[in-house]
Parts: C-alpha cells; structure tokens; sequence
C-alpha cells in the first residue's frame, strides 16, 4: 500500500515520535505489535512517541517507516533537528547522512544501484522547481528527499537527452544542493555540487543558466571565509552577464552583484562592497520590483536587505539597525525573511537592545526553527547571551541554548 501524505493539522508542527504515533494508529497497531516488528521494547515505543528518548540513527527511523509502511519522508520532520548522543553538546540532524555523503551527490551510484526511467522534461522542471520552492520556504526536510529522488534523475536525463534542457537542469539541482549543503554544514560536498553545477552549466551555452551558477559558487566560498577569491568569482561572472537582458538576466546578474557586496564587505572592503550595492540597485530599478526569477529572489527588497548585511558586516550596527526595522520582508521567501531576521538580531544585540534581539530570534525560530538552528548567527549570538545571563529566569534564552546544544 503506498504511503499516503501526513494530515495537514500535523504536517507542521509533529516531531519524528508524534508521527510514529500517528501512523501507528492509523495502521491500527499497539505499542506492542510495533516494538515487535522492529525489534524493541513496548517502553522504547512509548518513550519515542512522547518525546522521551531521541531517535538520532537514520537505520532506526528506517526500520520504523518500513514497519509503518510509510516513506522515510512522512517521519522525518522538515524543520527539527535531532541530537547525537556525542556526550558533547554537538547536534547533527537526521536528515545529514541521507545528503551529506558524496555518494549522495553523485548520482551516478543511484543510476547504477537502482533500475530508472529518464524522466520527461516537463517531469524534470516540476521536481527541479519542488527542491528550488521547498529550500526557499526552509524546508530542508523535503529538499533533501526531493533532491535525492531529482538528482539521479537529472544525470539519467542528460545521458539521454537531445537539447540541453537536462543539462540546464541538473546544474540547477547541483546549485540548490550546494545552498542546501551550506545550511547543513557540508562546506566541501557544498563546493563540489558547485563545481558540478558549473560543469552542467557551461554544457547549456545559456548565459543565465552559467551566470546563476557562478553565484552558486561564489556563494559557497562566501560561506567558506574565502572572501577574496568569492569576489573574483563575481567579478569573472559579472562580467560575462554583461549583456544579459530580460528579468532572469537582471535578477541574476543583481544577485551576483549581492554576493559581491557581502564578500566584499567581510574582506572590510567599504568602497568596493558599496559599488556592488549601488549597481545592484540599478538592475533592481530596472527590474521594477520583486521577483523570484531563476529563484534569485532579487529586486529592491533583496537590495534593502543586503544594504543591512553589508552594514553590519562594516561594524555600522546602529546605520544597520535603523535599516533593517524599516525593510517590509513580509512578501518575499521565508528564507530570506528569516536570514534578515537573524541580521537584525544581530545588529540589536550590538546596539546593546538584547531583549528584543532575543525576540527577534524567537521570532524567526517559529517560522523556520531549521535554518535558525543552523545559522551561525544564532549561535554566535546565543553564546554571548549565555555568558551574560541575569538570570535563569530567562527561559526563553534558557529553552534556546538547549535547543542548539549549548550548555544551560
């Protein structure tokens, strides 16, 4: 029987032992019936079902789908992230050992283990647009099941192709796998997928299409430290955009204008980060308002949010506070949305307004506990927070730390 879709009341909020529950239930099993099936205790069962013990092992949660006969997917939440038992306060989620290994990236293994249909374009562009939307919406649980279905797919595609659409698309799934890869922690598989996005890219001959993946891999090496090399790479990329016309050509060509910005400004290179803005700004005019062409997200509100970045970033906390409460982010992707929260929390704390830093993270914890859990910024600042504790009645603070693994 194929697994059916989780109910939409518990699709957002269940963790992994809520769902167990769920589908136990709904297969009309005990707790006993299921700890047999899967080789354990009635009290095992009971404990993962109310949150008690951690299911941390990607083999157990497998075992419990297959016992469930449910899809690995349906258990495994899209925003929690699950603690090792390292005895070091380190966290690591589920979802990294079905992703972060290069087995996993390299879709030839998956076309040789599995026996694949080459899927239609039409068929390909619908998945390539599912990762694409569902890492926008920080939705990295279902990125990453969708990215390891699309990817094999892809490559199968291009071996049978007769038009570079396949090769268009499997550099946009090793783009999106390499801004996947970022948020999880993968910086070396990030840069390979990069790298072989670009490959597939210069397949195509489509301007855009290498344009685009050039900020996949300066975007990469931003998110590395290597500054200086990430703004070379916008400086080669900018240049061969140069005569890109059209939304996806503006909006790309103005977000490798924003990475260049950031990196820029990281380097504490003031003049050439504010260039970068000032040109940004321009093709955002040009463009006439927000879009999310060749899922850039670019337009002005993006620019207005880079300019908070690079001011925090060039040590102006104050100049970035000021900018960044007045930026309206309620209209674009929550991934963007969420990053400008944790910019502004950041440049508040600097400014000495903690409290409603606080909040502002708290804030951007609901709607993407995932990507926050994940940010550097979250933990740079809970770690100051944490030496600066007035009390433990500061639950919330308290409640966060643990959240990330921190000492309490």
């Amino acid at each position: 029987m194929p697994a059916c879709p989780i109910v939409k009341a518990a699709d957002s909020q269940f963790g992994i032992g809520e769902r167990v529950a769920y589908y136990r239930r709904r297969r009309g099993l005990t707790q006993v019936t299921l700890a047999g099936l899967v080789g354990r205790s009635e009290s095992w069962i009971e404990k993962i079902e109310h949150g008690r013990a951690a299911l941390d092992r990607i083999s157990v949660v497998r075992e419990l789908a297959t016992a469930l006969d449910v899809s690995l997917h349906d258990l495994v939440p899209d925003d929690r992230r699950e603690s090792e038992p390292s005895g070091k306060g380190s966290s690591l989620p589920v979802l990294r050992d079905l992703v972060l290994s290069y087995r996993a990236i390299n879709p030839r293994f998956a076309v040789l283990d599995h026996d694949l249909t080459a899927p239609t374009p039409a068929e390909l562009r619908a998945m390539v647009n599912q990762v694409w939307t569902a890492y926008q919406d920080s939705r990295f649980g279902y990125a990453v099941m969708r990215l390891n279905q699309a990817l094999p797919l892809a490559y199968l595609a291009t071996r049978t192709a007769t038009n570079v659409d396949a090769d268009r698309n499997l550099a946009y799934l090793y783009h999106v796998a390499a801004s996947l890869l970022v948020k999880l922690g993968g910086l070396d598989l990030a840069r390979l997928c990069a790298d072989r996005g670009d490959i597939a890219a210069q397949e195509t001959g489509d301007p855009v299409t290498i344009a685009s993946l050039q900020r996949g891999i300066a975007h990469t090496l931003l998110s590395n430290g290597q500054y200086k090399e990430a703004v070379e790479v916008v400086r080669e990329g900018v240049i061969d955009a140069a005569d890109l016309r059209g939304a996806a050509g503006l909006s790309v060509t103005g977000t490798l204008m924003l990475v260049g910005a950031t990196a820029s400004a990281r380097a504490g290179e003031r003049a050439e980060a504010m260039t970068f803005l000032r040109h940004a700004s321009r093709l955002a005019d040009r463009l006439g308002g927000d879009r999310n062409e060749v899922w850039t997200s670019f337009g002005p509100t993006n620019v207005a949010i880079h300019h908070v970045t690079v001011a925090a970033d060039l040590g102006d906390a104050h100049h970035a506070v000021t900018l960044g409460t007045s930026v309206d982010v309620t209209h674009i992707s929550r991934e963007r949305r969420t990053r400008h929260q944790l910019e502004v929390a950041r440049a508040l704390a600097r400014v000495g307004r903690r409290d409603e830093s606080i909040q502002t993270v708290l804030l951007a914890e609901r709607n993407a506990p995932d990507q926050v859990r994940r940010h550097f910024l979250t933990h740079e600042l809970v770690h100051v927070w944490m030496r600066t504790t007035r009390s433990r009645s500061e639950v919330d603070l308290v409640a966060l730390a643990r959240r990330l693994g921190h000492a309490a």
